[in-house]
């Protein structure tokens, strides 16, 4: 018997009929929803549950416990679990909570892929959104088709938007979803006293907090500093152009990209070029002598307009997050210009930060804000 022949005097009896189309249609659901990740390693998932990261103490420990995470895998949980964000759309309040929790607690656990260390990208807090690269420890053939083991371990993309937990609950299982308050008088920034002697560019400052947290940064700045003396500010140029004793090896670079002054680009230009073992104490008289009556053109701190804010300890897509916010103040005319220093413009240090919460190559890492004047200033 051919199998054409088999085929089609299984298809005159009823019953072989209903298996045939039964054994069809499990088919056509495996090329659908399982042999498009054939030979697949990781995919991409999104966040549904916050900070994933709560201090702790005792022997051996860098006194940081990772939590597991909520997640939600593009494409596997596509079309088998509803999508907790669509879901609640148009639900306010105890409804909302109550059916986000409900299909929160539908997707899987996460846990980091690696030993928690402090500069690890797995250690690093995420945020509800985020869109995070998630593989199998146990996966494939061997394990029968079973996949086991799920592990999370690099942001792709930030959240849109910061999302905040319901307070007293469990961080792995139940998040709200609804919009920040803003806040101000100081509220947002870790230490308002730094702008006390400043109260135009405390104001800006202030000015500036609702439009970051409408932007989902949801965390309070810390200002590393404000205003400044001209003296104090040739002391900060120096700590950027030297590390030790030695010029930085960036140094011509970070001038190039920080400031606009093309002089003062030539002046260290050309001493690093021609004085290459020059101590900083001897450089510091000849920087001094330039910054001194030109400083207008150099540096907005001498003059209460900016402020530096630290990045250390904080996620690339926190950073990013922040940008978002000083991006729309940039457009509103709060802000006149924002640089992330040793990271913006400098392709290598970005690459690395992006898994990393601090480098050593750039220990001076930190965001330059020069906000506009006031109306009547």
């Amino acid at each position: 018997m051919s199998r054409f022949d088999k085929y089609f005097s299984n298809i005159q009896n009823k019953e072989s009929r209903l298996y045939r189309r039964l054994e069809d249609l499990d088919d056509l659901i495996y090329d659908r929803y399982f042999n498009s990740f054939e030979g697949k390693t990781s995919y991409t998932a999104i966040v549904l549950s916050e900070t994933n990261a709560t201090d702790t103490t005792g022997p051996g420990s860098n006194s940081t416990r990772i939590l597991p995470i909520r997640v939600r895998i593009e494409g596997i949980h596509t079309n088998q679990i509803p999508d907790p964000f669509k879901e609640i759309e148009g639900l306010t309040g105890e409804a909302a909570t109550a059916k986000f929790r409900t299909l929160l607690l539908s997707h899987p656990l996460a846990f980091p892929d690696t030993e928690i260390y402090a500069d690890s990208a797995a250690s690093q807090p995420l945020n509800q959104g985020d869109k995070i690269e998630v593989y199998f420890s146990e996966q494939g053939p061997q394990n029968y088709g079973r996949q086991r083991g799920l592990r999370y371990r690099k942001v792709i993309t930030p959240a849109p938007a910061r999302m905040e937990p319901i307070t007293g609950i469990s961080l792995t299982e139940d998040f709200v979803t609804r919009p920040s308050q803003t806040v101000g008088d100081g509220g947002g920034i870790e230490n308002p006293q730094k702008l006390n002697n400043v109260p135009d560019l405390k104001a800006r400052v202030e000015q500036l907090i609702p439009i970051l947290q409408e932007a989902g940064y949801n965390e309070k700045i810390t200002i590393t500093s404000a205003l400044r003396s001209i003296e104090g500010q040739i002391d900060a140029m120096m700590g950027n152009l030297f590390m030790g004793n030695k010029w930085h090896p960036d140094a011509k670079n970070w001038t190039n990209r920080t400031y606009a002054d093309t002089n003062l680009k030539k002046l260290v230009s050309d001493n690093f070029d021609s004085n290459p073992t020059i101590s900083k104490a001897d450089f510091r008289p000849i920087l001094a002598a330039y910054v001194r009556p030109n400083i207008s053109k150099i540096s907005s701190h001498p003059a209460g307009d900016a402020i530096d804010i630290a990045t250390k300890n904080r996620t690339y897509a926190n950073i990013l997050v922040l940008k978002k916010g000083l991006d729309e103040a940039l457009s509103q005319g709060l802000v006149k210009m924002y640089k992330w220093e040793y990271i913006d413009g400098f392709p290598k240090n970005e690459e690395k930060r992006k898994t990393a919460l601090f480098l050593a190559e750039a220990p001076q890492e930190h965001i330059h804000i020069t906000f506009n004047k006031l109306k009547g200033q």
